[in-house]
């Protein structure tokens, strides 16, 4: 079978878990390797980590209670963050369980985590904590909050770059220098699936300096790009008439300059997403009277800052004390004074429409997007990279020994055979007192006919799985070797014109069939649009050499398995054009 989708070869895997232990129990030989393959049971469903990296103060934990559209990781005005925090999916999220240092786990009730905040003595005792929540994003991803790099409490950093296995121990005394890392560190990223550096727009002489600081202060050491994404945090706290229009051009100028060191870059404003979520009915009603029924000239003066918002104004359709209500909901000013504006200068219908906008703004869907897309697509392929090879690791062990085994049983059968023809011989010359020897030899023959005939069909069976499982690992290994190819073709490569339909052939956008067909919905004959791709890389392969002519093959090959599936299955051509 040509697999595609993640769930499919979990369920290829699963299958093959509940098939194997009854298989390698059969014989002596392989029965040990049976327990190598419960952890990978549990491994099949594991969800993807996501782990939120940044200086000090700049909004990490308020960005996760964004996603999660829920106030679960702590935060403050001060440095708060203080351990590890794994936040996983779960029904019981008023429970935490520490994992300490020089003892065992305890859990607590969630409430007590205040005391492990900051430079707290319980937090130098932790190694992390674990969290619990029934978020719907925690279903796709656990999500790492991490304590500030760069911070006045050099564990805060130590216990970062070791999560992400960039820094040695965590040692005993914290007076080391906050910039300490490993020269021999392991690769970045070592438990993370896509990490998110969080990065406030502060003001500064220059975007140089900008992007001078995060090199050095923020970006981890030796990592890699393909798994990582900066978040232009709070950029409501930009300084521009036009917040929205400097939002973007910051965002565009940072990605430029940042060039290979992210993936990506993505403005998002937390606090107004939040709002999204907290902000009741009537309070949005009274941001949209307040920008709809004030005159202009005196809501830009409210506007101006905090204290002028609580002054009294002729003409504002808000009461001094209405206003200080919407003060008091615990949205930063900034934050605020964004979402009255966007009420002014966007035509909006009612209070559902407004809390939509809220959200749009705030760009949280598009950061989750953004990890769908790129990271956990192609994480999704290096998980199925990693099931095939340790679903096929024991298999193979398992064929080796039972050829061994066939190899005995073979020359026990003739040797069998050899001296049961000399008791034949023996006992037709008259020999009786042979005959019973006769009839155990011919039993025992019998027997190794069976065990080989048994352990021949358990290493049939054991190649058709190792077969299967060998052809997805080339498959996704194929793909994600072609994906960092495609990252590096230029204009003048013939294969640029291609380039949209092969990112999205090998699983740029997500590894489903509908997913990898996403830039072929040009044409209602998808069968000919496919085979003309396959004429136009043939053409290409001829001349092409290297990482070019590997790609060529590759993708002709995913094109012909796209091609097989939908004659096979006989897949109707509206599902590709209309997923």
């Amino acid at each position: 079978m040509h697999a595609f989708d993640l769930k499919e070869v979990q369920l290829m895997v699963r299958q093959f878990c509940d098939e194997l232990p009854g298989l390698l129990a059969k014989h002596t030989v392989t029965a040990e390797l049976v327990p190598r393959l419960s952890g990978l049971r549990n491994e099949i469903d594991s969800p993807f980590t996501v782990a939120v990296v940044g200086q000090m103060r700049v909004g990490k934990s308020s960005l996760i209670n964004a996603i999660l559209q829920k106030d679960l990781a702590i935060t403050g005005v001060t440095e708060t963050t203080a351990t590890i925090n794994w936040i996983h999916h779960g029904t019981n999220s008023d429970i935490a369980c520490i994992h300490w240092r020089d003892r065992p786990p305890e859990t607590i009730n969630r409430s007590s985590l205040q005391q492990w905040t900051g430079d707290s003595k319980l937090a130098a005792e932790t190694r992390y904590i674990q969290l619990f929540d029934d978020a719907p994003f925690l279903k796709i991803a656990t999500i790492v909050d991490t304590p500030g790099l760069r911070s006045v409490i050099d564990a805060h950093t130590f216990a970062t770059e070791q999560f992400l296995g960039l820094g040695a121990a965590i040692p005993e005394q914290t007076d080391l220098p906050a910039d300490h890392c490993s020269k021999n560190s392991q690769q970045l990223g070592s438990q993370a699936d896509a990490i998110v550096y969080v990065l406030m727009p502060v003001a500064r002489e220059s975007d140089d300096d900008f992007i001078e600081s995060f090199k050095n202060n923020t970006r981890l050491p030796g990592s890699s790009s393909y798994n990582s994404i900066a978040v232009i945090h709070k950029w409501e706290t930009l300084n521009s008439d036009n917040v929205f229009a400097e939002r973007d051009r910051k965002a565009t100028q940072i990605k430029k300059a940042l060039g290979d060191s992210v993936a990506s870059v993505v403005a998002v404003s937390a606090p107004i997403a939040r709002a999204a979520d907290t902000l009741g009915d009537d309070n949005l009603a009274a941001i949209l009277k307040l920008a709809r029924d004030t005159e202009l000239t005196v809501l830009y003066k409210l506007l101006r800052h905090d204290k002028a918002f609580q002054r009294p104004a002729d003409l504002c359709s808000l009461t001094v004390a209405e206003r200080q209500d919407l003060l008091s909901l615990g949205i930063p000013w900034p934050s605020l004074k964004t979402i009255v504006s966007s009420a002014v200068e966007i035509p909006i219908l009612n209070v559902d429409e407004f809390r939509e906008r809220i959200r749009q703004m705030g760009c949280i869907d598009n950061l989750k997007t953004e990890l769908e897309q790129r990271f956990f697509s192609r994480s999704r392929s290096i998980k199925i990279l990693s099931l095939a090879s340790k679903a096929w690791e024991p298999c193979q062990l398992a064929q080796v020994r039972l050829r061994n085994v066939v190899s005995i049983l073979r020359s026990n059968i003739s040797r069998s055979g050899a001296l049961l023809e000399l008791v034949r011989s023996r006992v037709k010359r008259g020999d009786i007192d042979l005959r019973e020897v006769e009839l155990h030899m011919l039993a025992s023959r019998d027997l190794f006919d069976m065990q080989l005939v048994a352990v021949n069909q358990t290493l049939s069976r054991l190649g058709e799985i190792t077969g299967q499982l060998k052809s997805i690992h080339s498959d996704f290994a194929g793909d994600l070797r072609c994906l960092e190819y495609v990252d590096k073709i230029v204009l003048i490569t013939p294969l640029d014109d291609l380039k949209p339909k092969l990112e999205s052939l090998f699983g740029r956008s997500g590894v489903t069939l509908i997913d990898r067909l996403t830039e072929f919905t040009e044409s209602n004959d998808l069968i000919n649009e496919l085979e003309e791709m396959i004429d136009e890389l043939n053409g290409i392969k001829r001349a092409s050499n290297g990482e070019a002519l590997f790609l060529c093959k590759h993708a002709i090959h995913r094109l012909e398995q796209i091609a097989d599936v939908f004659e096979s299955r006989n897949v109707p051509l509206r599902i590709v054009a209309e997923p």
